[in-house]
């Protein structure tokens, strides 16, 4: 092979090494159907967390239509330090029919002192089944992205921050909530402009706060099974 060729070969090279790695740090679709504001964690801030504790996108298994996966963020401040912890939990249809669950979590504070947990753990069939009913009861693919703007907004509360991502069938889905520690909601003539504005879903707070419930007792029960001691709300 020619220097000339070689050169082209290694560019070549550099190129489709540089486009995978692009690729693998999209841990989110463009297309995310959510308000500007929301969209912007999920772009900028949530890949940090994420690439931190060595996780992949999810959204590109959706190429395979075999592939059953599931993906529960979960992450709660703490009042006194003003660090977040992030849990990740990972349920996997393996090819051999089994359920495996993948168990991270991670401490995160302005001491960047971080301690971390990183286990796996096979679900039983009966497990499986009831975390299917729970899922089913959600009625997650019929969920717009974001919940009621009352909710989404509830940052001073310290809230938990719940995220759900799956995979089946050939499609993905996400639903993020947030889950204040009080429901004292004002109606505020600035908050309507930014839901008008920004596209937050007319939900009313009743069916929001609904949602809510059955998506934490999605996470509680992957919670439960992790064996995680973990102060969720």
């Amino acid at each position: 092979m020619s220097k000339k060729h070689t050169i082209s070969a290694a560019i070549l090279l550099l190129i489709s090494f540089w486009f995978s790695d692009l690729l693998a740090a999209q841990y989110f679709p463009d297309d995310l159907n959510m308000p500007a504001r929301e969209k912007r964690a999920f772009v900028s801030g949530y890949p940090k967390v994420f690439k931190s504790m060595k996780e992949t996108p999810l959204w590109l298994l959706a190429k395979d239509r075999k592939k059953i996966s599931y993906r529960l963020i979960q992450s709660q401040r703490n009042k006194e330090h003003w660090s977040r912890q992030w849990v990740i939990l990972r349920l996997d249809r393996s090819a051999k029919m089994s359920w495996v669950l993948t168990i991270k979590q991670t401490k995160r504070s302005r001491s960047d002192q971080n301690s971390k947990v990183n286990r796996k753990r096979r679900l039983s069939k009966e497990e499986v089944k009831e975390f299917q009913e729970l899922f089913a009861q959600l009625q997650f693919w019929e969920l717009p992205s974001v919940g009621a703007l009352e909710h989404e907004e509830g940052w001073l509360d310290f809230p938990s921050i719940w995220i759900l991502e799956a995979v089946e069938n050939g499609r993905y889905h996400l639903v993020q909530r947030i889950v204040p520690t009080s429901t004292h909601w004002v109606p505020d003539r600035q908050y309507q402009r930014m839901k008008e504005e920004e596209g937050y879903p007319d939900i009313d707070r009743a069916t929001s706060e609904e949602v809510n419930r059955r998506l934490v007792a999605v996470g509680e029960f992957l919670v439960n099974l992790s064996g995680l001691e973990l102060e969720l709300h």
